[in-house]
């Protein structure tokens, strides 16, 4: 027996060493195969790139259970969302009793934690969002469920809990963007008990939310705390414990949530468990708020309300709300003065089947600031079917005394405002435009407004401005104001202001905008250092949206306008702000020591591709001063950053725009002509080498009679042939550059013999030495025609000799010293050819006297031998 035991004992052992054994070496034997073959599985049914870097199993961690974790998974888009990822977290881990997966009933999950969480969810313009990356299934032949039985798989959850997660969404076609930080989660119970209590516990850290390029929301701290009781077979919620807290604001909850079916059915009462007026202020972005911890306060608050009733497709529940403040107080304790007699009644009922029985009712709204009194009142009725509202505001600001109850930081502001606009509309009648039955009238004036603040170089003045208000339309009577040296006088009317606000309408305006002097460098810090202002150089600008619900129509008279080193003169013309455009037609303005017209369009209705179509007209600039002003026209024409001069340049094109407000090189579409009557090339190397590869002697450097046509596609500027002429020299180019700053330029000059100095002279003297014109000076051809080859780079110009010749411009392939001496040659044998014709006779003569005398010798010789 004894032995029996110890055989057993000793078996026992070994196989619980080897089960130990394979527990440790299973994992870290097969771990890459399991990471490889789970990444392959996955991204084969997604439209994603999905990544970790670990897996893990072990008993050990949280014995006897089994632990489970996946560790640096991310999901990274492709195509249109590309380098986007949309989900991220350092690690998912998973707590699950070993028992329950071995018998398979029921699997008890004990816990599940994702750490580090992120997630960005973003939807395009075109509405298609990046978290739809399942790929679709194949079609399989049908084959039919059984769904009588129930499945004997149960799950059972007992803890879910998130750390620090991190949460973005944009959505692009209501151009919002929301975003949760810091997001800590936790809810526990047994999820798979039918009647169990859910414990949960949430914070953020910071909730933002951004509509249209405004925010709504931001650095907003929410809690939650609550403890339900779960009848998870009729799936009905009763909360009992609880606390809601938004920012220092904190709620408490009563009541149900049933969710039968798909409906959702409510039946909860909400109300304050902090009464003190300061809770409310804690709402107020802190942008707006400063230094809220210090705040003195009196007052009450009361907040109450509930939420009953269905919630589907086809319904919303009811909504309402009461919220009192009585004659509250708010002061900084570093100013002398309060916020006073703060009042508010604000009552909504909002009935989620019949808007015909909702009302938004804010009866009262009153303060005093320093002895500045404003008060409010509204209502709102139909807001979801037919917008009926009723408003009223009438208070006025002495800016001289907000100070004593408004921190400004070092902001210096005086002069008043009044205003006093009441309104009672519908929106089926703005629709109709049945104004008659609308009443909106009242006032808005500034007067003696002055504001001063190191935040803005020159100080602001604004001598009187009126805005009154009409049913139809806003009209501004005038706006006057003196920034610095600056003027700026402003007037027209705004229409449809009603349609834009309660329906999102068009808004319609047309202004006069006028100024003597507009200094923009005024805008610009003077006591920058060097440093600070190379930073601002090199600072990039971003695209500029223009909002597709505006019809804006700008008509400029500015006399003179300064921006950087430029000075634009009788500045003029119609700029329309329409449908996501700007609009300009014939902008003309003078610079440069001449002038400029621009009609075009700068379209940014393509939030995704901005784009301008323009044609420009520029006349007679100061092309140094315009080169080093506009970057692109050194781009298409290198040779302008050379040269000095004045130049009219008309270019017509298309091209696409990027993030930094610039042209996208590559899709510039255009043509154009640049014409000058005179120019002076300087320093350039292009003609350094030409010169140089020619050995003329003299040439000059004034360019005359400049007219290039030619066209942009795909980062070329193409150049069709073109004449200059160089003092007496006549140059014929054509070809292209890049845009990238490449050069392949063909070039045929036609020179004037002087420029070559007494090369020829020699040469011929030395051909006609054995001639009948030894000794005598010939004519040589005037103008000697030359060919080139220019390419390589702006900064390095390659500058090759293709031929000489004394024919038509390109003729001839030898080098420019053999083409010179045929050249030459030619020009000796056809003076000597003419020198024969023109004395045929005399040459014959002496030729047959010659003869003759050879004769006579021969004779004498004959005769002497007999």
């Amino acid at each position: 027996m004894k032995k029996f035991l110890k055989i057993f004992l000793k078996s026992l052992g070994i196989f619980l060493g080897v089960v130990i054994l394979a527990m440790i070496l299973i994992p870290l034997l097969f771990k890459s195969q399991i990471i490889s073959k789970a990444e392959s599985v996955i991204n084969e049914n997604v439209n994603a790139t999905v990544t970790f870097s670990d897996v893990s199993l072990s008993l050990f961690r949280d014995f006897p259970n089994l632990s489970i974790a996946l560790k640096d998974l991310s999901v990274v888009g492709i195509d249109k969302f590309k380098d986007d990822t949309l989900v991220a977290f350092s690690s998912f881990n998973l707590s699950v009793n070993l028992g329950s997966v071995i018998s398979g009933d029921q699997i008890k999950v004990n816990s599940i934690s994702l750490n580090n969480p992120k997630i960005y969810a973003k939807v395009l313009a075109d509405s298609s969002a990046n978290w739809d990356i399942a790929k679709p299934s194949a079609p399989t032949p049908e084959t039919p469920v059984d769904t009588s039985a129930a499945s004997p798989f149960k799950l059972s959850l007992k803890e879910f809990i998130i750390n620090n997660g991190n949460i973005v969404y944009e959505d692009q076609t209501s151009n919002m963007i929301a975003g949760i930080k810091n997001l800590n989660f936790r809810l526990g119970g047994n999820l798979s008990d039918e009647i169990t209590t859910l414990d949960i516990n949430s914070s953020i850290e910071n909730l933002a939310v951004m509509m249209g390029g405004t925010t709504f929301v931001q650095n907003m701290m929410v809690t939650l705390k609550a403890k339900v009781s779960a009848d998870l077979k009729n799936m009905v919620f009763t909360i009992q414990d609880n606390e809601i807290g938004v920012n220092k604001l904190v709620l408490g909850v009563n009541g149900s949530i049933a969710m039968p079916d798909s409906s959702m059915v409510f039946d909860l009462k909400y109300f304050t468990k902090e009464t003190s007026f300061k809770t409310l202020l804690s709402m107020v972005p802190s942008v707006f708020m400063k230094d809220y911890e210090t705040l003195k306060t009196d007052g009450k608050l009361s907040l109450d309300g509930t939420v009953t009733g269905t919630y589907n497709s086809k319904q919303l529940p009811n909504v309402g709300l009461k919220l009192l403040v009585s004659n509250a107080r708010v002061q900084y304790p570093i100013l002398p003065k309060a916020i006073e007699g703060i009042n508010i009644d604000l009552n909504v009922d909002f009935n989620g089947s019949d808007d015909s029985k909702t009302l938004i009712d804010l009866r009262k709204f009153t303060m005093s600031m320093a002895g500045n009194p404003i008060s409010a009142k509204a209502q709102v009725r139909t807001p979801m079917t037919d917008p009926q509202v009723s408003a009223a505001i009438d208070g006025k600001v002495n800016f001289t005394t907000l100070a004593d109850v408004v921190p400004m930081e070092n902001v210096a502001m005086k002069g008043i405002m009044t205003a006093n606009v009441n309104m009672a509309v519908r929106m089926s009648q703005i629709e109709k435009e049945e104004y008659d039955n609308v009443k909106v009238d009242g006032l808005v004036e500034l007067q003696n407004f002055e504001m001063k603040t190191p935040d803005l170089p020159a100080d602001v003045k604004i001598p009187s401005s009126k805005i009154q208000f009409t049913p139809k339309y806003l009209q501004l009577d005038h706006f006057n104001c003196l920034i610095g040296k600056s003027d700026l006088s402003l007037k027209g009317r705004v229409e449809n202001f009603l349609g834009y606000v309660f329906k999102s309408g068009v808004l319609k305006a047309n202004f006069d905008l006028s100024s003597n002097l507009l200094d923009a460098n005024e805008f610009m810090s003077e006591d920058a250092t060097p440093e600070t202002a190379a930073v601002a150089d090199t600072t990039p600008m971003k695209t500029v949206f223009i909002p597709q619900n505006i019809d804006f129509t700008l008509n400029t008279s500015l006399k003179k306008v300064l921006f950087d080193k430029m000075e634009m003169t009788n500045v003029g013309g119609d700029v329309v702000l329409k449908g996501g455009k700007a609009i300009m037609d014939k902008l003309h303005m003078n610079l440069f020591n001449g002038s400029m017209m621009v009609t075009g369009t700068y379209n940014t209705a393509d939030t995704t591709k901005p784009s301008a179509d323009m044609d420009l007209d520029i006349k007679n600039l100061d092309i140094q001063m315009a080169t080093k002003s506009f970057s692109m026209i050194e781009k298409m024409a290198p040779i302008t950053k050379n040269c000095q001069g004045n130049i009219s340049l008309k270019f017509t094109f298309k091209t696409d725009i990027d993030q930094e407000m610039s042209p996208v090189l590559k899709s510039i579409d255009g043509y154009g002509k640049l014409q000058s009557q005179n120019l002076q090339v300087v320093n350039s190397k292009t003609f350094d080498q030409i010169n140089k590869v020619m050995k003329a002697k003299g040439m000059g450097n004034t360019i005359k009679d400049v007219n290039i046509s030619f066209t942009i596609k795909d980062g070329w500027v193409n150049v069709a042939p073109s004449t200059l002429m160089i003092d007496d020299i006549a140059l014929t180019f054509g070809g292209r550059n890049g845009l990238d700053q490449t050069l392949d330029y063909n070039v045929d000059l036609v020179v004037p013999s002087k420029y070559f100095g007494d090369a020829a002279s020699k040469l011929a003297s030395s051909l006609l030495s054995k001639t009948p014109l030894a000794g005598k000076e010939i004519k040589m051809p005037e103008k000697i025609n030359v060919k080139l080859k220019v390419d390589g780079m702006v900064t390095d110009p390659k500058v090759k000799l293709a031929g000489m010749s004394s024919g038509a411009p390109g003729e001839g392939n030898t080098s420019a010293k053999e083409t010179l001496k045929e050249t030459v040659k030619e020009t000796a044998k056809e003076e000597v050819k003419k020198y024969m014709e023109e004395n045929k006779e005399d040459i014959e003569k002496k030729k047959k006297e010659a003869a003759d005398k050879a004769k006579e010798e021969l004779k004498k010789k004959l005769k002497g031998l007999f």
